[in-house]
């Protein structure tokens, strides 16, 4: 009888072991590929959010750039009418 007793000791020992390991098994199989998908997610909108400030800040810059310019030729200009109307007084 004692026998039997620890026998079914052991498989339920075992059934325990193995259910707690199946278990685990069954965890990681759906943890990890749902973290590298949540991963992936995260990179993506995170470098796509990045993309859309630096086109932002580009478009600023550019208008920047030509407002720039703008102002430039405008002092090139008066450069141009400062110079004749130098040599003109001369």
């Amino acid at each position: 009888m004692a026998i039997s007793v620890q026998a079914k000791r052991s498989r339920v020992e075992k059934l325990s072991k193995l259910s707690v390991l199946g278990l685990l098994k069954k965890f990681f199989l759906v943890a990890i590929p749902a973290m590298l998908i949540f991963t992936m997610v995260y990179v993506v909108v995170h470098f796509s959010t990045l993309n859309v400030e630096i086109q932002t800040q580009k478009e600023a810059y550019q208008k920047e750039l030509v407002e720039l310019n703008t102002k430039l030729i405008n002092l090139n200009k008066s450069i141009e009418s400062l110079t004749i109307g130098l040599e003109n007084i001369r």
